[in-house]
């Protein structure tokens, strides 16, 4: 025994004193502080530590919090279950305008490191991707795969293509800049509300999938538009020219008005 508590200034998950087990440590699974994050929930490990937790119940890469805070109340496709648990459904912010998109395979194609990413690097001097990208990893062989933009109501014009940056074929040692030739744009009423849609079919070791034949479908993309065309700069010559025109004119106006 001794006197008084010496846990009583312990730390959140180190401050209950356990006379039998010598230590002060908090029941495991007790709440502690939270770190800000809204991905994460703190709870104390046991061993006297607050641990914080990445919360993803369907395994997709993104946080519950950012699905639950999705379009619908968090259900962005509009089947009644919440988009994070269910892991053919992800929904999060694209990477360039912050508007969410959704991510949709068939039941058996469980969906893993989605992440939108910036259009750096898949863009090209030809092309821009006004939505960024969307990165992802399919655990199936094939599937019909359907992505949601909830900022926009159709994708059908301008015209739109599915820009892709990987290895063609797959599993070559290069990556490329390709289009998915079987990818068709339009809109869909996920939730009786008009989105921008995309549909295209990918499978293991075919063109869209940047590994060989692993099982897996590995991806990333997204919907390009041409890029606009630079104006050329005026070069001396042509800014002579230019004001050679003007003078011709005004000279022409003021004979008129003499004559």
């Amino acid at each position: 025994m001794h006197p008084g508590d010496p846990c009583a200034t312990g730390s959140a998950c180190n401050n209950v004193c356990n006379e039998d087990a010598g230590n002060c440590f908090v029941a495991g699974g007790t709440p502690c502080a939270d770190d800000g994050n809204p991905c994460t929930v703190g709870s104390c490990d046991g061993a006297g530590t607050c641990v914080h937790t990445f919360v993803d119940t369907n395994n997709d890469g993104v946080c519950d919090a950012i699905e639950n805070a999705g379009p619908n109340g968090g259900d962005a496709n509009g089947d009644g279950t919440a988009d994070s648990q269910q892991s053919e459904v992800t929904s999060l912010p694209d990477a360039v305008t912050g508007a969410y998109l959704t991510l949709l395979t068939k039941p058996s194609c469980p969906q893993s490191n989605v992440a939108a990413i910036g259009p750096g690097g898949l863009a090209t001097a030809d092309n821009r991707l006004p939505f960024g990208a969307l990165a992802f990893t399919l655990q199936c062989e094939s599937t019909m795969v359907t992505v949601y933009y909830h900022g926009v109501s159709n994708l059908e014009s301008p015209p739109f293509r599915y820009l892709k940056r990987g290895p063609n074929p797959p599993g070559s040692p290069t990556d490329v800049i390709y289009f998915l030739g079987n990818a068709t744009f339009g809109s869909a009423y996920p939730y009786g509300v008009p989105v921008g849609a995309v549909e295209f079919a990918l499978q293991n070791n075919a063109i869209g999938d940047d590994t060989g034949d692993d099982g897996l479908i590995v991806d990333q993309g997204g919907p390009a538009l041409p890029a606009p065309a630079a104006t050329p700069a005026a070069t001396p010559a042509a800014l002579g020219l230019s004001v050679l025109a003007l003078l011709v004119v005004a000279w022409r106006a003021l004979s008129r008005r003499s004559g």
